[in-house]
């Protein structure tokens, strides 16, 4: 059974990416996973795919190129398959510079994955015959696709003029497509009766396959069909009559459940003809819709998935709307409900709409005013609209959208482990676009997506808003889960109730006012009413739906006699094609709650039957009484204070730079005092081993259970939980699965030492180091429950020895070429990083770097959360440093009181963020143990951020306790983290098994020396003593200790339930080190 948390905040959400740019026209289908694939010509006239990348944006995929189509694309159409393969039917022509006449290209079908493969387009290519180097393509069109076979072609259809003929009218033509050729076959003729064109759309009959077209004659408007067999001197052909008043100009068609084909008509009124009404001539095109939108409609298109069918206009008023209806071809009953305004259009305006067909929610795509594609995506579970930016791939671009993030963890909630590697089911409210753990799924309420938590047990949710409502989430079992996660039933949350709680405040004339809304008192007063009422409407919703939508058709018979328009398919017009509202109304009728906008002579009725309507309804008030929507995302989502996030980064920059140049002069003048140091070592260690912490401190268990119920730290957990601090860090997660760096040289010393020191002393240390790590292994195999002395037991003076032999002779080899080392670390540190994730963007563009290096994604990383955990644990930024000494605080103590403060203060926050940032590290670690080397990014960022951390943890105070401990301590790690930079930088065969280690080793000398530290703290008499404190650093050493060693064993054993249960271990005692270290942040800011 599991324990579930959620915290979630509205925020920020960071893309590299960039908007798309308007193209010359565009037609929509859906790829494999049923999100959006776009075909469009771009401004190079070049055909191009535009598809999801699967992790929040898209790629563009240069389909011309790909298929070695040469010039500027004319024309093209594309149909998908009505089968399970989405097979897609591709045709398009181009015209090169130095020729008037088109080239056609024709590809057999193909699955929308193999755009992901762009040369793989190359194989579906079908040559023609040959290319009629007589004509210039105006158009294709193209008949259904009901299987996804080379065999299948359908119906294609070419509109052309003679090269010669360049004002006479338009030919058409069948072009036979095969399944290893095409070709064009003789000019249909049947332009002799339609003069002048106006419309044109392929359709099946039980007559055959043909043409509807609509057309001028004698200046009437005039529609026929027309068969197109192959070579057919005699085509039957229907006139079908058009009423006067009629004024269709465009058509286009729908599937009727028998397969075949109806016809669509706009112009004053929607009209129609259905398929079996087309075969016969004399037979009448009929009005179903005399609806005033359908005024002068034009640019008529059908979206259709099965019987699910909706039909997209624009009007003389600028207006673009759509109907929904299904495919049952009758006149009196196709059409479902009114036709609706959607938005205003202009003249230009490009769109095109798909019906997902697993759910029968539509997505919309358009152009914007700023000729950016904008996606829509309207849930049939709410029939609420939300709009989402269109974005392609680029790296270090940067696009800022607001969405709702979640931390969601998963704990087993008898031994709090994590539920690390564990799939578990997310479905939503409403048909809406995910990205759960870097990955992009389209889900809706029976539409769940099955997704995997990480090694520790924590999913991140991220839902893209247009506004401040948001779709709850449902968390449930997947069919045939051997682990059951939720035996009582499923779990709904909702992302939005941080939001919810913040809108309250807007219930008053006074915060209005501050938020810069327009009107008279008695208009504002009425709007902070009905925010006020919603608010109550959304408190008195059933505690088990609050956020679900009822279907809004339980509700239809309790509409108010004055609401004329009534449901959530018009608040999208309310929000952008209304400029006035009278009034805002929130009123009980009968069983439901509605929000009544009167507007326009109008009343529009929407249902509150959920707390997404609800806060839909508070963001209207909002909006229209001059409150926009960025004042309203001011108001209640979480702001990222970017001026005091650099201030963090510029800071930790500071101070490592600092250190890195200190170390690169110091080792040349202590290299003698070197081999003194060691000296004493094994001694001191042997001491270690034999110290009984008092009062019970070494016996105490160390587990997830106990860090939680401890006073200091259960405040703490909460803050290593939150969404704003893991956002970053997940971003980190995720960037650095792509990131690219510019090779660098390493130096000949750098492969001696290796060879001649690092190499040999590892190979002899590993058969030891690994009956270490078995032993150890075996005291927490079970559960993470262990105690200092519980370490202690299994330490003997094979280690000492080990230790002390294996550590001397490495930081001996090290110092012969110290400067050399630390120099090549910093160059390691400085190398340019080609692109990162979000940070590149973030880097270029919000910190002015045309270039960044590592070291600058790693501050960055850690200064987000670093800044947000600083204001929560004190309410205050991080103190600004700059021009930090390193130096002159390690010889001389600190510069005054002020530096020492900022300085320890921002060490305390950036342990808590190295700890969440060490995890991932670690797991990435566990997984690739198999493969020969380690990627290069993941060492040097590893590097980083271990020196990030190191640097700020220098004991520094000579008053404290144990210092020349601590100082072995903290020397030990660095070494350790310099030799594991240098054999990751190598390529080394097996050298993360080799490296695993020495973690062993250094992680068990470091958690012994440290306890040495902790007995002089316990016991000794010393300014600034504080016990409570110190049993914190007790927990954080052993919870160190079991990380490294879990993580050590994840690597060294191949078997993969081990590996898991490694896992598991290390993803726990990591997060309750990052606990513990919050705990003692906690501490230092009182």
């Amino acid at each position: 059974m599991a324990d579930l948390h959620i915290d979630s905040q509205l925020m920020n959400h960071m893309l590299p990416a960039t908007s798309i740019n308007n193209k010359k026209h565009l037609v929509a289908i859906h790829d494999e996973k049923h999100q959006p694939l776009v075909f469009s010509i771009g401004n190079d006239g070049h055909l191009y795919a535009i598809k999801a990348n699967g992790s929040g944006s898209n790629d563009t995929i240069n389909v011309s190129s790909a298929v070695g189509a040469r010039g500027t694309v004319d024309a093209f159409i594309v149909k998908q398959a009505n089968d399970a393969d989405y097979g897609i039917f591709l045709a398009f022509s181009s015209t090169v510079n130095d020729s008037p006449a088109s080239e056609l290209h024709v590809l057999s079908p193909f699955k929308p994955e193999v755009l992901d493969a762009p040369d793989q387009l190359t194989r579906h290519v079908i040559f023609g015959a040959a290319q009629n180097d007589k004509v210039k393509i105006n158009a294709l069109y193209i008949g259904q696709a009901t299987k996804s076979s080379a065999n299948d072609w359908p119906l294609l259809i070419a509109s052309y003029n003679n090269v010669a003929d360049h004002n006479k009218d338009a030919n058409i033509s069948r072009i036979l497509v095969e399944a290893n050729k095409w070709r064009w076959t003789s000019d249909l003729r049947i332009y002799e009766q339609a003069k002048t064109t106006i419309s044109i759309a392929p359709g099946s009959l039980t007559i055959g396959d043909g043409l509807f077209v609509l057309y001028k004659k004698s200046q009437k408007v005039a529609l026929m069909f027309t068969t197109i067999a192959i070579d057919d001197p005699s085509p039957w052909t229907v006139d079908l009559r058009v009423p006067d008043g009629c004024n269709p100009n465009s058509i286009s068609t729908y599937i009727d459940p028998e397969g075949y084909t109806g016809l669509i008509l706009a112009g004053d009124g929607l009209w129609h003809i259905p398929a079996n009404d087309a075969t016969d001539s004399g037979n009448t095109i009929k009005r179903i819709s005399s609806d005033p939108l359908y005024q002068g409609a034009t640019n008529l298109h059908v979206a259709q998935s099965s019987e699910t069918v909706s039909i997209w206009f624009s009007n003389t008023d600028h207006v673009l709307g759509y109907q929904h209806a299904d495919n049952s071809g009758k006149d009196d009953q196709m059409l479902l409900g009114p036709a609706v305004p959607f938005r205003p259009a202009g003249p230009s305006i490009d769109y095109s709409a798909i019906i997902d067909p697993s759910t029968k929610s539509q997505s919309f795509i358009v152009v914007e005013d700023a000729d950016h594609l904008v996606l829509m995506e309207q849930a049939v579970e709410t029939k609420m609209w939300n709009s989402r930016p269109f974005l392609v791939n680029q790296p270090n671009g940067l696009v800022e959208t607001n969405a709702f993030v979640s931390h969601v963890e998963l704990h087993d909630s008898r031994t709090k482990q994590p539920f690390s590697r564990t799939k578990v089911n997310v479905s939503t409210s409403g048909w809406a676009n995910l990205i759960i753990n870097g990955t992009d799924y389209m889900v809706g309420k029976d539409k769940p997506a099955t997704v995997e938590t990480n090694v520790k047990g924590v999913l991140t949710i991220i839902q893209p808003s247009d506004g401040i409502s948001a779709y709850t989430y449902t968390f449930s079992d997947p069919a045939g889960a051997t682990t059951i996660l939720f035996p009582s039933g499923s779990v709904t949350v909702d992302p939005s109730n941080k939001v919810q709680d913040k809108l309250q405040k807007f219930g008053s004339v006074d915060e209005l006012k501050k938020a810069g809304a327009q009107g008279s008192d008695k208009d504002l007063e009425s709007a902070a009413k009905a925010i006020r009422d919603m608010h109550d409407v959304k408190d008195s919703l059933p505690k088990d739906t609050s956020g679900v939508a009822v279907t809004v058709a339980l509700h239809t018979a309790a509409v108010t006699s004055s609401a004329s328009h009534s449901g959530w398919d018009f608040f999208e017009w309310i929000k952008r094609g209304v400029d006035k509202v009278v009034a805002f109304v929130v009123d009980r009728v009968s069983d439901a709650w509605h929000f009544v906008v009167t507007a326009a002579g109008k009343a529009w009725n929407f249902i509150l039957d959920s707390a997404a309507a609800v806060v839909k309804g508070v963001q209207l008030v909002l909006e229209k009484i001059g409150v926009g929507l960025k004042k309203a995302w001011e108001a209640v989502k979480y702001a990222f204070e970017w001026e005091d996030i650099k201030t963090t980064y510029h800071g930790i920059k500071d101070i490592v730079n600092s250190g890195l140049e200190y170390g690169i002069r110091v080792v040349a003048e202590k290299t003698e005092e070197v081999g003194k140091v060691f000296d004493g070592l094994e001694e001191q260690l042997a001491k270690a081993l034999k110290v009984k912490l008092p009062d019970g401190h070494g016996g105490k268990k160390q587990s997830e259970a106990a860090v939680e119920s401890d006073r200091s730290t259960s405040g703490a957990a909460s803050h290593t939980k939150s969404a704003e601090v893991n956002n970053a860090t997940y971003h980190f997660e995720e960037g650095k699965k792509t990131a690219k760096f510019k090779s660098g040289s390493t130096a000949d010393e750098i492969k001696s030492l290796w060879n001649d020191v690092i190499e040999p002393a590892m190979k002899e240390a590993g058969a030891g180091a690994k009956r270490i790590a078995d032993t150890i292994w075996a005291i927490f195999k079970d559960g993470l429950n262990v105690s200092v002395e519980d370490i202690y037991a299994s330490i003997g003076g094979e280690l000492v020895h080990l230790v002390v032999t294996l550590i001397k002779a490495i930081v001996q080899g090290l110092m012969k070429i110290g400067q050399i080392v630390l120099t090549g670390i910093k160059d390691l540190l400085n190398t340019s990083v080609l692109d990162f994730g979000i940070f590149g963007g973030l880097l270029k563009k919000l910190f002015n770097l045309p270039d960044f290096s590592i070291l600058d994604v790693v501050a960055v990383v850690a200064a987000i959360p670093t800044t947000i955990l600083a204001k929560a644990i004190s309410g205050n930024p991080p103190k600004k440093i700059q021009n930090f000494d390193f130096a002159r605080m390690v010889e001389k103590g600190p510069m005054d009181d002020e530096t020492l403060l900022a300085y320890n203060e921002l060490g305390s926050y950036i342990a808590i963020t190295k700890a969440l940032v060490e995890s991932l590290i670690n797991a990435f670690k566990m997984a690739s143990a198999e493969v020969p080397a380690e990627p290069p990014q993941f060492s040097v960022l590893r590097l980083a951020v271990e020196l990030v951390g190191l640097l700020f943890a220098f004991p520094w105070d000579k008053e404290s306790p144990g210092r020349d401990y601590r100082i072995a301590i903290w020397g030990v790690l660095l070494t350790n983290t310099i030799v594991l930079s240098i054999s990751s930088k190598l390529f080394i065969p097996y050298t993360l098994k080799i490296m695993a280690a020495s973690d062993i080793l250094v992680g068990l000398s470091a958690f012994s020396l440290a306890q040495v530290v902790h007995h002089e703290q316990l016991t000794g008499d010393w300014k600034g003593r504080d016990d409570e404190k110190t049993t914190l650093n007790i927990s954080d050493s052993v919870f160190e200790v079991v990380e490294k060693l879990s993580t050590a064993v994840g690597i060294l054993v191949p078997e993969p339930v081990t590996k898991l249960a490694a896992g598991a271990i290390m993803g726990t005692s990591a997060a309750c080190k990052a606990v513990v270290k919050t705990g003692i942040a906690v501490k230092g800011a009182k």
